[in-house]
């Protein structure tokens, strides 16, 4: 088969004044393999038209004439390894462009590639460019910032001397711009807090703790030579002489407690007197005379001649509070004093009457080992509690938000009675020593609390007049208010305003004490903690259709997180306030709302309460618990307290 075919063109006679458009010219025959390249001659700027009767032959591709797979030239730059393919074409691959940037569009043209960077990005310089987005800086020079001039586009810019930068070091501080280029500064202090690692520092991660072999202290006084070892403190295999080199003495030593000493020649015999020579020699001397029988209920005690101490005389516990049960337990230590607490039954709790003392006051009942009145407001001054003023501050929050906490996990409590190992409750998932027993009632109690915050039923102001950020301790008082109208007369957004708020004198007990009022609060941080296991604070939590639940909680606390105004103020609070609530004195205050104050009635909550909350503290140390825990999140803004 030939290799080209010929292929004929005849020349056609154009009209005068229609210009032909090109002529072909092609040299070659049919026997050839080769031969030059086809001729394209523009003719459009002939005037004339020209018969040509010439018969010439153009050389073309046969398709069966370009043998597979063999090498050949496509005459396109832009592509590279031609070859014959299956339909006798010759063709190439794509010259690859791609420069592997996202920010620029990649393109080829007469055989050579470009890379058009894209609107609103910078290349760095060198051979491993990279894509900077405007507004970031170079990542090999933190003092190049990407940005956009006034036409538009974008290019790097130095920044000017002493702005911050990053050297890419994580062992240096305070980086700064110097003549264009990011100079590190004071190096990094790192530090270890045990003999047991070796602090360092990576430029690439920052701090570095290395494992070392030194000598330690592994917490046991008894054990010596401890050393290092992967990054643990390994006891030693020497143990600790306690020798005191006194004959008189037997010597021992007490894990984790240390050297002890105690008296060889000590008979346990309080009508002895016991001695000891410089031999190790004991004396033990019998007496007659006072004795102590080591018994904390007892005092009082002699010798008798047979050398028995006895005939002591019981130890008073009267602490004179009708509201307590006095007793002593001598292996409990000596003198109790336990919460009186009201008789409950089907139809409620009976409260235990007291007399605080106060004229002033009505109503008086035990509450926690406490007597607590109600203040009586008369126009009658003879009878009537006095006025308690407060002074006005700017400084103080009030409290937006107020939820019991659904369960006991962590961040939905406190430890109440101080043992990590216990939680509650553990019907609804606890741990972390978060106790919060009520968690139960949340549901019940959250829906009417909620309303009467958010529509201002209820103004909870805390006084932070005394506040302190340095880690001393101050004292806290939460007040029931009254928000004052603004100039025009409309009323402050108490959800999101600092509004000005008046005392209310229901805050108060007759001596003008807060009733909710929370000592030794201490702000480090911007952690906040305060109370304890003596602090007891009384507050009302609004219920439906108005009623009220007067609650009195023990052991009561706080702990969260503040915010702090640009003078260094609290302006903001995220807490939660917890203890432990009596539970026959809950019982009694259901049993004093109104019926509907309760989505069920008082018989249904009494047994609701009996049967679902469990008591988890123990208020008065008897070994009894008499008290179920509770934990309360509250969220505050800033406020003001005006005079009253």
């Amino acid at each position: 088969m030939h290799a080209y075919l010929r292929s004929t063109l005849r020349f056609f006679v154009l009209p005068v004044g229609v210009a032909a458009p090109f002529v072909i010219a092609g040299c070659g025959d049919e026997e050839s393999t080769g031969g030059q390249a086809d001729t394209i001659v523009d003719t459009s700027g002939a005037d004339t038209a020209v018969e040509v009767a010439v018969e010439t032959s153009v050389t073309t591709p046969e398709t069966s004439g370009c043998p597979l797979d063999q090498a050949c030239d496509d005459a396109n730059p832009c592509t590279t390894n031609d070859r014959c393919n299956a339909a006798g074409v010759c063709a190439g691959a794509a010259l690859d462009c791609d420069d592997q940037l996202a920010c620029t569009q990649d393109s080829c043209s007469g055989g050579t590639c470009a890379h058009a960077t894209l609107a609103g990005f910078c290349l760095t310089d060198g051979e491993a460019a990279a894509c900077v987005a405007t507004g970031n800086a170079d990542p090999a020079n933190g003092c190049r910032v990407c940005s956009l001039g006034a036409a538009g586009g974008a290019a790097f810019t130095t920044l000017a001397n002493g702005a911050t930068c990053s050297d890419s070091n994580a062992c240096t501080t305070q980086d700064t711009c110097q003549a264009g280029a990011c100079t590190g500064g004071p190096a990094l202090v790192c530090t270890s807090n045990d003999p047991c690692h070796a602090a360092g520092c990576d430029p690439a991660h920052g701090c570095t703790l290395t494992n070392t072999t030194a000598a330690c202290e592994d917490g046991d006084p008894c054990t010596t030579g401890d050393v290092c070892a992967g990054g643990q403190c390994q006891t030693g295999g020497g143990a600790l002489s306690c020798d005191d080199q006194d004959p008189c003495t037997d010597d021992s030593c007490e894990a984790g407690v240390g050297c002890g000493y105690e008296a060889h020649c000590d008979d346990g015999n309080p009508c002895t007197n016991d001695s000891c020579d410089v031999t190790g020699v004991c004396g033990n001397v019998q007496f007659t005379g006072p004795c102590n029988d080591s018994d904390p209920c007892t005092n009082g005690e002699t010798c008798d001649a047979a050398g028995v101490c006895g005939s002591g005389t019981t130890v008073d516990c009267d602490d004179t509070n009708t509201c307590t049960v006095d007793t002593c337990v001598s292996d409990r230590g000596g003198c109790l004093h336990l919460f009186v607490t009201p008789e409950c039954g089907e139809t409620g709790c009976v409260p235990v009457g007291c007399d605080d003392g106060i004229a002033c006051t009505t109503d008086d009942q035990c509450v926690a080992g406490v007597c607590f009145g109600g203040k009586i407001t008369s126009p009658d001054p003879t009878i009537s509690c006095d006025v308690c003023d407060v002074p006005a501050t700017t400084f103080a929050n009030k409290i937006i938000s107020l939820e019991v906490a659904a369960d006991g996990n962590a961040g939905s409590g406190l430890d109440i009675d101080d043992d990590p190992s216990t939680c509650a409750p553990e019907s609804l998932g606890c741990g972390g020593g978060v106790d919060n027993a009520l968690a139960p009632l949340a549901a019940v109690m959250n829906p009417g609390i909620s309303d009467s915050i958010e529509l201002g039923a209820v103004k909870w102001v805390i006084d932070l007049r005394n506040q302190r950020v340095d880690g001393q301790p101050f004292d806290i008082e939460v007040y029931d208010s009254m928000a004052q109208l603004d100039a025009f007369g409309n009323p402050c957004d108490y959800q999101a305003d600092t509004c000005e708020y008046e005392v209310a004198q229901n805050s108060f007990d007759p001596a003008c004490h807060a009733y909710f009022r929370l000592e030794n609060v201490r702000v480090t941080g911007g952690k906040i903690t305060g109370g304890g296991n003596d602090q007891l604070i009384r507050m009302v939590l609004p219920l439906k259709g108005g009623s009220v639940l007067g609650i009195t909680i023990a052991s009561a606390r706080f702990e969260g997180e503040v915010a702090l105004d640009a003078q260094g103020k609290i302006k903001s609070m995220n807490a939660i306030v917890g203890g432990a609530i009596p539970k026959t004195q809950l019982l009694q205050a259901i049993n004093d709302l109104e019926p509907s104050a309760l989505p069920v009635d008082k018989a249904t909550a009494t047994m609701l309460i009996n049967e679902i909350i469990v008591n988890d503290t123990d208020l008065d140390f008897d070994g009894l618990d008499e008290a179920a825990s509770v934990a309360m999140r509250i969220r505050t803004i800033k406020a003001v307290i005006v005079a009253n």
